[in-house]
């Protein structure tokens, strides 16, 4: 925790034998003001390329927050379709709502009409803009559950050391309205005769 915020994220990923070959693998950072507790699951082969949280937004309303990192030109074929797999069996046993998002590595419009959104019980929210070169790579998968709390989805087009912009996903809220607790004097009373 640093700054009131969760960082959770999985190590480096090399991507090949040159000293540039590497990716920043993946990662969750959510604010001091959201529960989080980590899903205990193991990715094997994919330890690099997904990471979740199950994240609490108040009034007792949780979900599973996922970053997905799938690989690059291999669209929704081989380990990524492998990986796909993993992520519907491992929603379909969840108790609660999903988002997953990241860099997918296939177009929006790809994932949606491949059909795994709808699988899951969920839909793609994609910014509607290219946020990798002319791609739409990165995007999220949000659970029909919570589609009515999504506000904006937002492409960054500043984002440093691209050549992916961040994607933000803003949830209206549904936080609480702060309890405050005050004591108050008892009320007096009388006590009756007790001698008899």
């Amino acid at each position: 925790s640093r700054g009131g915020h969760q960082l959770a994220c999985s190590g480096v990923l090399r991507t090949g034998e040159a000293a540039t070959a590497v990716s920043s693998g993946v990662g969750i950072i959510s604010s001091g003001l959201l529960g989080s507790a980590r899903h205990y699951r193991k990715w094997p082969g994919a330890q690099h390329r997904v990471i979740s949280r199950r994240m609490s937004i108040g009034k007792g309303t949780t979900f599973t927050l996922v970053s997905v990192y799938l690989e690059e030109g291999v669209g929704l074929k081989g380990a990524n379709r492998q990986l796909l797999d993993d992520l519907h069996e491992w929603c379909s046993e969840l108790d609660e709502a999903f988002i997953i998002g990241g860099d997918w590595n296939v177009e929006a419009s790809e994932m949606a009409a491949s059909g795994w959104p709808e699988l899951l019980g969920g839909a793609v929210v994609a910014p509607g803009s290219a946020t990798c070169n002319d791609n739409e790579y990165d995007f999220f998968v949000v659970s029909t559950a919570l589609e009515d709390m999504v506000w904006s989805i937002e492409a960054h087009e500043d984002t440093p050391n691209g050549p992916h912009a961040a994607v933000s996903l803003v949830l209206r809220g549904c936080w609480q309205q702060p309890m405050i607790q005050t004591q108050r004097a008892p009320e007096k009373f009388e006590l009756g005769d007790r001698t008899r």
